[in-house]
């Protein structure tokens, strides 16, 4: 929220050559309800291990993602989502959906890294991450969409909920997230998260 009491946000692109500069940043962000602490890879990163036949990069941005002393509480890994466009000469031309995306509730956070919606076929190399802090959600909701899709909303104050897609099959995953949610809202251990100005 700006000093006006409206609701505001700030992107900031960077890439593999200088994320060293911010990663401070955001780590420092992240930690300032919880104390100081640092990143790093630990036992709790190991819980992803199991994706690396399946997409190795959100592997990786998944295990980057946590902080020291976080507690991974449930993860879901949603490969991109394409449907049929176009037959034409026996080929078949497919449009992209969604991206991959991954979210990750932590007892602190919930994560989602998704890759960057793509302009040319190669261009795969990209995340995009959220970081949002327990206290700030308001609601998790889920709903079915066309196409046997479902879409995660993650409801925040005064502003649009961030939604992603799902596949039908990650369904009961889905329904597990929502339950570990409610049981992480209804404890002492989800605390209300100060603003940052």
């Amino acid at each position: 929220m700006t000093q006006h009491g409206v609701a505001a946000s700030t992107s900031f692109k960077f890439n593999a050559v200088t994320d060293y500069l911010f990663t401070p940043i955001l780590r420092r962000i992240r930690l300032a309800p919880h104390g100081p602490g640092a990143a790093g890879l630990g036992p709790e990163s190991e819980k992803f291990d199991d994706w690396a036949g399946r997409n190795y990069k959100l592997m990786n941005f998944a295990k980057r993602s946590l902080l020291a002393g976080e507690r991974a509480v449930h993860a879901i890994l949603q490969p991109e989502i394409r449907t049929r466009a176009l037959t034409l000469l026996g080929k078949t031309l497919s449009r992209l959906v969604s991206p991959t995306h991954i979210c990750i509730l932590t007892d602190r956070e919930l994560i989602t890294v998704r890759e960057e919606d793509r302009r040319g076929a190669n261009d795969k190399y990209g995340g995009i991450w959220d970081y949002v802090p327990l206290g700030k959600i308001v609601d998790l909701s889920l709903s079915q969409k066309d196409g046997g899709l479902f879409e995660l909303s993650i409801h925040l104050p005064e502003v649009a909920p961030l939604q992603s897609l799902y596949e039908a099959s990650l369904e009961r995953e889905l329904n597990e997230l929502l339950d570990r949610f409610g049981e992480l809202a209804s404890s002492a251990l989800l605390t209300p998260t100060p603003e940052i100005r």
